[in-house]
């Protein structure tokens, strides 16, 4: 099985003045192709900063993370801004959609940011990803203003998927839904990475969330207190 991330002896603090404020403290993980991992925690524990420091929003204090044995290090400002926009899928709890865009549009930014497919070509892969996520063609050209949240967040996985990524890395997806919408958004996710083969590393607080999983990391006070795979 391959490694698609490994982080090694990675810390991240920031400073407040003098003080230091450690965040992540001497984190080692080997993600592996078709995982589905969930990063479990209280908030303030770390969740969100690891998963910005492998996905290359954020850089490490301290430590190492390689992208396919290649050290972020390594990579300049403008390969690893392509490299997250091709390899890395991201999904927010707040979804972070363009309100005075379609769901069209908003799948098919990603893809034309990227360049490698023509016009006609990112709208025929938006519109089949947003079939895949359950979204009704009759809706596509709707704002996303008019969408509820567990259809916000369907169109903000069909434009996690936009651009063929390796791995989705979501953050507290269904911490502004319901029940009923966190169910089906999670079983959404369990299918894209069971039939489309993603990677998905997924950071919440809700231990009912882990069994959609098939590995679970318990992070406290920016330390790995448990593998479940180890």
């Amino acid at each position: 099985m391959n490694t698609k991330i490994k982080l090694k002896n990675v810390s991240k603090f920031y400073k407040n003045g003098d003080e230091k404020i450690l965040v992540l403290n001497n984190i080692n993980l080997d993600i592996f192709e078709g995982d589905f991992i969930v990063l479990m925690g209280p908030s303030g524990a770390g969740k969100t900063t690891l998963l910005f420091i492998i996905s290359g929003l954020e850089k490490p204090s301290l430590g190492s993370v390689y992208w396919d044995d290649i050290p972020i290090d390594s990579l300049s400002d403008s390969q690893i801004q392509r490299y997250k926009l091709k390899k890395v899928g991201l999904v927010f709890q707040n979804y972070y959609l363009i309100p005075s865009m379609t769901a069209l549009e908003n799948v098919c930014l990603p893809i034309i940011l990227l360049g490698e497919l023509s016009e006609r070509e990112a709208i025929t892969r938006a519109k089949e990803l947003l079939k895949i996520v359950g979204i009704e063609e009759n809706r596509f050209n709707d704002l996303v203003s008019k969408f509820s949240g567990g259809q916000m967040q369907r169109i903000a996985i069909a434009r996690a998927l936009a651009n063929n990524p390796d791995i989705i890395l979501a953050d507290e997806p269904t911490g502004n839904l319901d029940t009923k919408n966190s169910k089906k958004i999670m079983e959404l996710l369990h299918k894209i990475n069971k039939e489309l083969r993603k990677t998905i590393i997924l950071a919440t607080h809700d231990p009912k969330i882990a069994a959609f999983s098939d590995k679970v990391i318990f992070i406290q006070d920016g330390k790995i207190t448990q593998n479940t795979y180890e």
